[in-house]
């Protein structure tokens, strides 16, 4: 345990989807040498990813070890056009003459040492840890829940009355309306300043309510049963209704994948830039 310098978490702020930096409290301890005979300045540790560091305080100092108390404010790795499928880091990186570097964070439930990796590129320890933030509630605000109102709205097309012209203005005030569910939420998305998944996924959403208006406004199932034989304008809906469930469910799976895929590379793209090595 001479010679180590442990850097224990004990609190990390809130971290959202479009988070890319974070408060961190933190107590650093050196553990000297045996005999008090060490050269080492722990005011000399720097925290390489920090936006500034605050309220350093020695709480603890004799001849076995010495110990600090800091806040920092810590840069984050999150692909913020991934939302919400983005993967969120959050990393540490010291720069010390120290070689034996260890890092806990056992205090902080998001995160775990088990998965934690890491990195040495000549005097820079890197610890990194996904962090991780919910995506149920994402997910059915602006994925789920589009889709279900995109599927009512071609379900429910028969609300057209008996009076044709009466009947299709209805219609379009219909759809209308369920369009302005897509715009309104297109208004709570997190800011960002790339298009994300989800803005992508209300587009996608947005369209299909238009088609689906225009197609049961100009009567398209109807007209395509009448050329098939043994085919209602019902069964036409039903295909209708298994082509936008499997567009839906490939486009999200790609974007979860592609996202998984994204968030590996920019982790290892920073650290082959940095010149770490895995430990």
């Amino acid at each position: 345990m001479y010679g180590c310098l442990k850097v224990e978490l004990l609190n990390v702020g809130n971290v959202f989807q479009n988070t890319t930096e974070v408060d961190v409290s933190f107590l650093m301890t050196y553990f000297k040498k045996e005999g008090g005979s060490d050269d080492f300045d722990i005011d000399r540790v720097f925290i390489k990813n920090s936006m500034g560091m605050s309220d350093m305080k020695l709480v603890h100092d004799d001849k076995k070890y010495v110990s600090v108390f800091g806040n920092v404010t810590l840069n984050m790795i999150n692909n913020l056009k991934h939302i919400p499928f983005n993967r969120q880091f959050i990393f540490l990186e010291i720069e010390t003459t120290c070689k034996n570097v260890v890092v806990e964070s056992r205090r902080i439930i998001k995160l775990n040492d088990y998965n934690m990796k890491k990195t040495i590129g000549g005097n820079t320890h890197m610890f990194v840890w996904e962090y991780n933030v919910g995506l149920t509630e994402s997910l059915l605000k602006y994925m789920v829940i589009p889709y279900l109102l995109t599927l009512v709205l071609q379900l429910s097309h028969t609300i057209k009355a008996e009076d044709e012209e009466g009947g299709h203005g209805t219609w379009i005030s219909v759809g209308s309306t369920f369009m302005l569910t897509d715009v309104a939420l297109f208004f709570t998305v997190p800011q960002t300043n790339k298009l994300t998944y989800i803005d992508k996924s209300l587009f996608l959403s947005l369209l299909m309510k238009i088609f689906i208006t225009m197609f049961a406004f100009y009567d398209f199932d109807v007209k395509i049963s009448n050329k098939l034989e043994n085919f209602s304008h019902h069964d036409v809906d039903a295909v209708l209704f298994g082509l936008m469930t499997m567009i839906i469910l490939i486009y999200s799976s790609y974007n979860y994948y592609k996202s998984k895929r994204g968030g590996n590379n920019i982790l290892n793209l920073y650290q082959s830039r940095n010149k770490f090595e895995e430990v």
